[in-house]
C-alpha cells in the first residue's frame, strides 16, 4: 500500500462488514499522530508544525461523551482478561496498555542494548545518571585531576528509527496531568485512541493540554534534574535539546536550552565569507561542526539563551561590515 503520506502505510483500525451492511465514512482527527505527541515531524506533513493548528470542519462527528466513559481498571483480572458480563455491559470499549517504549537507546557502543530512559519521570534521568555519570565522576575524582568540565547529552533524536514515535505515558502521568491542567485527563482518554470525545473542538483542546504537559514533564523531569544533578557533583552541563525543538513541537525549547550552563544546537554550517566593504577584501571563516552558544554566567536559563543569540545577531552584523 502507498499514500500521500509515504510508505509504508500503517493500519491503526479495520472493521469487518457483513454483507448488507453500509460502511459509516466519516475523517478522525486531522494529523492525530502529531497532535497526540506520539510522533515528531521527520516525515510528514511538509508544513511541519502548522498542522497543529489545522482541523477538518465541525460535522458532527463524535465517538463518545466524556461524561459517558467508564474506568474498567477495577473489574481488570490479574489473567489479563476482562470479566465477561463487563465487556457485554458496554457498546464500546478501548483498551490502553501502558509499556515502555519500543525503541533501542542507540550509542556508539551500546553492546547491551535496552530502552531509552523514561523521559517523563524524573526517575529515568536518575537511574541513568546514577549508572553512566557517576562512574565516570567517580573516576575522575579519583584521579586527582580537574578536566572534566562537562557532561554532555548529545542531539534529542527519540524515535528518529521508528518514524518518530514519541513518549507519551508515564507512571504518574494522570496526576502530573491533573495537578497542571486542573482537571482529571481519564474522561478522554479514547481521544489517544484516535476517537473523537465530545467534538473536534473538545477534542483538538485535550490534545493540546496533553502536549503541553509533556512538554512540561521533558523540562521538569529530566532536563532540569539533569542540571541539577551534576550540579550536585560540581559539575557544568552542555546538550543538545530538539535541534532548536523541531522536528519535536512539544520540547519548550527556550526551557529546556536555557537550563544547560552551554546551550548547543545541532546544525553542520557552511563556510562564511565576510567582504569588507569598505578595502572589497573577501576572508573565510571555518566551518564548525556544531554551533555552540556560551551564555553570560549570572544571567537566568532564558536571559542566557536569548543574550547568546543577540551576540551571533551581532557577529553577524559585523561580519557584513
Amino acid at each position: 500500500m502507498t499514500s500521500a503520506y509515504g510508505e509504508p502505510v500503517q493500519l491503526a483500525e479495520a472493521v469487518l462488514l457483513r454483507q448488507g451492511d453500509e460502511p459509516v465514512l466519516r475523517r478522525g482527527i486531522k494529523w492525530w499522530w502529531f497532535k497526540s505527541g506520539n510522533r515528531s515531524f521527520w516525515d510528514y506533513p511538509r508544513q511541519g508544525p502548522a498542522a497543529l493548528d489545522e482541523e477538518y470542519p465541525q460535522d458532527g462527528a463524535v465517538d463518545c461523551a466524556s461524561k459517558e466513559v467508564v474506568d474498567l481498571t477495577p473489574l481488570w483480572m490479574l489473567t489479563g482478561t476482562y470479566v465477561g458480563r463487563a465487556c457485554r455491559a458496554v457498546d464500546n470499549f478501548t483498551l490502553r496498555i501502558h509499556s515502555g517504549r519500543p525503541a533501542d537507546s542507540r550509542t556508539s557502543r551500546n553492546t547491551q542494548g535496552g530502552y531509552e530512559a523514561d523521559m517523563l519521570d524524573r526517575a529515568g534521568i536518575e537511574s541513568h545518571f546514577e549508572h553512566l555519570a557517576m562512574p565516570i565522576l567517580t573516576e575522575a575524582q579519583s584521579s586527582g585531576t580537574h578536566v572534566l568540565k562537562y557532561l554532555h547529552i548529545d542531539s534529542y533524536e527519540l524515535g528518529a528509527d521508528v518514524r518518530g514515535q514519541q513518549p507519551t505515558w508515564s507512571r504518574s502521568f494522570r496526576a502530573e496531568f491533573k495537578s497542571r491542567r486542573g482537571y482529571d485527563l481519564l474522561p478522554y482518554l479514547p481521544a489517544l485512541a484516535r476517537r473523537i470525545v465530545d467534538s473536534r473542538d473538545v477534542t483538538n483542546r485535550f490534545l493540546f493540554d496533553i502536549r503541553w504537559t509533556i512538554g512540561d514533564l521533558m523540562a521538569e523531569r529530566f532536563w532540569i534534574p539533569y542540571g541539577e544533578l551534576a550540579h550536585a557533583q560540581g559539575i557544568d552541563i552542555e546538550s543538545e535539546t530538539g535541534y532548536g525543538t523541531y522536528p519535536y513541537p512539544h520540547i519548550d525549547g527556550l526551557r529546556t536550552a536555557g537550563n544547560n550552563d552551554l546551550p548547543m544546537g545541532n546544525s553542520g554550517l557552511e563556510p562564511i565569507s565576510c567582504r569588507n566593504s569598505t578595502t572589497g577584501e573577501t576572508t573565510s571563516a571555518p566551518s564548525p561542526r556544531r554551533a555552540r552558544l556560551r551564555p553570560p554566567r549570572g544571567a537566568s536559563g532564558v536571559l542566557h539563551l536569548v543574550d547568546s543569540l543577540a551576540g551571533i545577531s551581532r557577529s553577524a552584523q559585523t561580519c557584513r561590515g
